[in-house]
């Protein structure tokens, strides 16, 4: 399975959003070394999908699927790892449904 993996900025705060595959999360909390993503549609759809990064190890799970169809007017453009993970891989080259 492949994904495609950027960020933009949100049109509301400022802050960043994280597009997988042409959906959109937002950060919703961190804890400790791990960033928390919700669905953006997780309070007009109430989608479940969220996304966890941990910082140390680099790794991206998503959890739980969609309610929803992608969001078409998001361009994306392929994400480029700076960072290598634990295991000499890519950073964020990593993934678990």
């Amino acid at each position: 399975m492949s994904f495609q993996i950027d960020f933009i900025d949100s049109k509301k705060n400022g802050g960043k959003l994280l597009v997988i595959n042409g959906f959109r999360f937002f950060r919703n909390k961190k804890h400790g070394s791990r960033q928390y993503w919700k669905c953006s549609n997780y309070y007009k759809e109430k989608c479940p999908a969220i996304a966890i990064y941990d910082d140390i190890t680099l790794n991206l799970r998503l959890c739980h699927q969609h309610r929803h169809i992608s969001s078409n007017d998001v361009k994306l453009k392929p994400f480029v790892p700076k960072e290598m993970n634990m295991m000499g891989e890519p950073a964020l080259a990593m993934f678990r449904n």
